[in-house]
């Protein structure tokens, strides 16, 4: 199988979705480019592409198999995991990285529901552990990441379908 793309050295999982979603909408929409993409991985496919077939098609572009081959390529190189995640999400919460925890948030939806192995209280509990303990407003201003904690509720919501009124 010869790939005629390759990954970047830190693809995308949530890109290479979209990449594929892409693929069978432009394939419905009748691109004579993309129906020639899918036709050279896969010669016998009915059109449109199905979600799972337009996968099967970029998997194959970029030289892997199947979707399943190349999402543990992207897992291996990027050395993640849930564990990985959650561990990163301690060290932005710490820091109080609200941005990179978005982001992290947004690659790893997961970790909403994530908990450590000495169970934290996952995301909420990491970043509000001082809240209302330590009886001393500076040591809980310090050790407290409302950025964060909001940042954590807000995707919380939103994943729940109920953010910005889309439920």
């Amino acid at each position: 199988m010869t790939a005629s793309k390759s990954l970047p050295a830190r693809p995308s999982l949530e890109s290479l979705r979209k990449q594929a979603k892409k693929l069978a909408r432009d394939i419905a929409a009748g691109d004579t480019a993309a129906i020639a993409r899918a036709r050279a991985e896969l010669p016998h496919v009915e059109l449109p592409l199905t979600q799972r077939n337009a996968q099967l098609v970029l998997a194959r572009e970029y030289g892997y198999a199947g979707w399943q081959d190349l999402t543990a390529e992207v897992s291996e190189r990027l050395g993640h995991g849930l564990e990985w995640a959650g561990a990163q999400a301690r060290r932005v919460i710490h820091d109080n990285d609200v941005e990179r925890l978005k982001q992290l948030l947004a690659e790893y939806p997961a970790l909403l529901s994530w908990r450590a192995d000495d169970d934290d209280g996952g995301l909420l509990g990491m970043a509000t552990s001082a809240y209302g303990d330590s009886f001393d407003a500076n040591r809980e201003q310090i050790f407290t990441r409302a950025a964060c904690a909001e940042a954590g509720l807000s995707a919380e919501t939103a994943a729940a379908g109920l953010w910005r009124g889309t439920r």
